[in-house]
């Protein structure tokens, strides 16, 4: 568990990502966005098939630290 309010860690195979929101209601928001993008990349098609359909999340800043 991270120790600074609104932040949460997201985890995979080869990296940790610590994000901190500036509320409660922003966290909330980048949760639900990053789920909506977890399910949709699990809906991409693996064939080859054309993936340029772009997903943006406008409540997700860029603004994040990597685990050690």
């Amino acid at each position: 568990m991270t120790s600074t309010p609104y932040s949460f860690s997201v985890v995979s195979d080869n990296r940790c990502l610590v994000l901190a929101a500036s509320s409660a209601e922003e966290k909330d928001k980048w949760v639900e966005d990053i789920s909506v993008a977890g399910t949709a990349a699990g809906e991409q098609p693996r064939d080859g098939a054309d993936t340029t359909a772009k997903i943006t999340y406008p409540s997700l800043k860029s603004n994040s630290a990597y685990c050690d």
